[in-house]
């Protein structure tokens, strides 16, 4: 069994014990290029399990992928890694997002702070991604408050469990969860503009 889902890396652990104990193998394989990449076959992926396991799977994986990643064979170190992924990637969303609306409210256009940054020291992959879809007005869902919630979730179980402070990420986490409970969890992660005092509209 392959597992290609954002889970809790304890989740996967007891997964792959219960399938063991049926005599059925399991992959933890987290992805990270979503739709697109998934369909042009440049997924990133981050496998943990038994070698014997991997090599089964490895052709079908190697389909999706452009680069992959082997992190060792403990269950669920695949899931951890993703998860710590989605630290970066979640909280570099919000960011995005506060500070665009932040020049919005302070009267910089918007527009011309996103050209410079993006030439600029803060940039970021993520930043150039999701601050272009928010300059441009396009609230397509191409990552939803819905996911960015979830995994920024993992993000701070993860981080209770292992009694570590991940206060940006807390922060970030209760900034989509209180967008997903005001009926925004279905529009896309930037709709979090909705929260601020700050018209987006113009």
């Amino acid at each position: 069994m392959v597992s290609t889902s954002t889970l809790p890396p304890s989740y996967i652990a007891s997964c792959a014990v219960r399938l063991g104990e049926l005599g059925i193998g399991m992959v933890d394989s987290p992805v990270s290029g979503g739709e697109k990449g998934a369909a042009g076959g440049t997924l990133t992926l981050m496998l943990s399990g038994r070698k014997s396991d991997i090599e089964k799977v490895r052709p079908a994986l190697d389909a999706v992928s452009k680069k992959v990643f082997d992190v060792g064979e403990d269950p669920g170190m695949g899931s951890k890694m993703k998860v710590l992924h989605q630290h970066l990637a979640s909280t570099h969303i919000a960011l995005t997002v506060e500070a665009l609306g932040m020049c919005r409210k302070s009267g910089v256009d918007p527009k011309l702070f996103y050209e410079i940054v993006t030439h600029s020291a803060g940039n970021s992959f993520l930043f150039e991604y999701f601050g272009k879809f928010l300059v441009d007005n396009d609230f397509f869902p191409y990552s939803s408050i819905n996911t960015s919630e979830k995994d920024l979730r993992l993000v701070v179980e993860l981080a209770r469990e292992l009694d570590y402070p991940a206060e940006i990420a807390t922060k970030a986490y209760e900034q989509f969860l209180h967008a997903k409970e005001k009926g925004l969890g279905k529009e896309s992660s930037i709709a979090t503009i909705q929260l601020f005092p700050v018209d987006w509209t113009h």
